[in-house]
C-alpha cells in the first residue's frame, strides 16, 4: 500500500455499518450510485461499505 493509502485499491477502514443508509431510500440511492462509480462488482447488492 501507498502512503495513505494511494495505490487506487479500496481498503476497509474499520468504519462500523451504519443502518440509517438502508433505511433513508436517499441515501442508499447515493451509496449505490457511489458504488456504480466506483467500479464496484454487484453494486446493486452490496449491504455494507467495501472501502474508500
Amino acid at each position: 500500500m501507498g502512503p495513505r493509502q494511494t495505490d487506487d485499491q479500496p481498503h476497509n477502514t474499520c468504519v462500523a455499518d451504519n443502518p440509517e443508509i438502508g433505511a433513508d431510500p436517499e441515501r442508499h440511492s447515493a451509496f449505490v450510485t457511489d458504488g456504480k462509480f466506483m467500479g464496484m462488482e454487484n453494486y446493486m447488492n452490496l449491504r455494507e461499505d467495501l472501502g474508500a
